[in-house]
């Protein structure tokens, strides 16, 4: 090291090696804040990008997945803002039965799954088993039948959602034909869907938005199309998927679940399992998301191979057992709460703010039948019952 040149050589060439040393291990940290593992960690700072928008997953709560031998932790895209009230606030209902439809000695309706409303209160009833959605007036009268058995245009092999427009538009979809039927007036649409979707909703005269659980991870659970099928956006994923790179997860049955259209263009979506709801913007972003009032883990979704998969999940991870949204009120079943007595079946229903989520209060509803499914309006209650009976009860809540 006495020549000078060789002393400064030496000191370039260390310098060098340690640029290089410090930029690969940027990068080594770089690719691990990027992976999974580091995601799964409760320390994480992580931010990713959801559709253009920038993510802090550090406090989001995270699902454990456990595919054959492999597990996962998948964050969920947001933060849930809990409920400041942690115990119920009871209200009355003062209910008065003005008409009953089908029952078990009837021949009316063959298996009902859901029941909607109009804004002349007209009912509509789909019957998954006679695969048609029935019509009648706001006393009950029968009006028409939409669909029948058969794979043409208004036609139906598996019929499983249903949701009507104000004006009486109605959208059905049929999960195992992959597709969506609108009826609007002696118009019939039939749309193609996408990756066989399990939820469906109208957003408004001119457009739908559908739920998928099958590739949640590729492609957004949530969309939205027009009636010629055309796509207009997705809505921000539910999952963080950028936490995964490109690991292939398939179905993920947990995020099944109800959407509602709600005010102002807005989608509520209440996950079946989850524990939460979610309020989306017009474009797509997440408003808030809130909890319910109750104390119900995040379910663990187990199976052992990729092509068999599980849609049910123990009766303790169902935290939105039926829902239905009425104006400014999301109205939640719970099943933990639901009790048998002697003289039938307690239902609990919790009511949330559609405008900012906040808990309201509950009211119990004793029924003869178990609940097939539970629609509000303004003055009334619409019932489907397991026995295949529709009872539409006016009511008035008293504080």
């Amino acid at each position: 090291m006495k020549n000078p040149m060789h002393k400064i050589l030496f000191v370039l060439f260390c310098f060098l090696f340690l640029s290089i040393f410090f930029l690969i291990s940027s990068c080594k940290n770089e690719k691990y804040t990027n992976s999974s593992n580091d995601n799964n960690r409760e320390g994480s700072t992580k931010k990713v990008t959801e559709n253009n928008n920038e993510i802090n997953g550090s406090n989001f709560e995270k699902i454990d997945v456990i595919i054959g031998k492999k597990e996962y932790k998948i964050p969920l895209g947001y933060e849930i803002k809990r409920q400041k009230i942690q115990s119920r606030k009871w209200v009355k209902i003062e209910l008065s039965l003005q008409f009953s439809i089908g029952g078990i000695i009837d021949t009316t309706f063959a298996f009902p799954t859901v029941v909607r409303t109009d804004n002349e209160g007209n009912i509509y009833v789909l019957d998954m088993r006679a695969k048609c959605i029935k019509k009648f007036n706001s006393s009950g009268e029968f009006q028409k039948k939409y669909g029948r058995q058969g794979n043409g245009p208004g036609e139906f092999q598996s019929p499983s959602r249903m949701d009507i427009t104000p004006d009486g538009k109605i959208i059905v979809l049929d999960s195992n034909q992959n597709r969506c039927t609108i009826f609007e007036g002696d118009k019939v649409y039939q749309i193609l869907s996408h990756l066989q979707p399990i939820g469906i909703c109208l957003n408004n005269d001119f457009e739908f938005s559908t739920l998928q659980v099958l590739d949640p991870i590729g492609y957004a659970p949530i969309r939205r199309y027009n009636f010629n099928g055309e796509k207009i956006r997705d809505y921000q994923n539910v999952l963080m998927t950028k936490s995964l790179g490109d690991i292939f997860i398939g179905a993920l049955p947990f995020i099944n679940g109800e959407l509602f259209r709600s005010k102002n263009d807005n989608l509520i979506y209440v996950p079946i399992y989850m524990n939460h709801f979610v309020k989306f913007s017009p474009d797509g972003s997440i408003q808030f998301s809130r909890n319910t009032i109750e104390d119900i883990k995040l379910p663990t979704f187990k199976r052992d191979r990729f092509d068999v998969i599980n849609f049910r999940f123990p009766k303790e991870h169902i935290s939105a057992y039926y829902s239905s949204l009425l104006e400014d009120h999301l109205y939640i079943v719970s099943l933990r709460e639901t009790k048998k007595l002697a003289d039938g079946i307690e239902y609990v229903i919790d009511s949330y703010s559609e405008s900012n989520g906040d808990y309201e209060y509950s009211f119990k509803i004793m029924l003869d039948e178990k609940l097939s499914d539970f629609h509000a309006t303004i003055n009334k209650i619409y019932i489907l019952k397991q026995d295949t009976e529709l009872s539409v009860y006016s009511y008035t809540l008293v504080e």
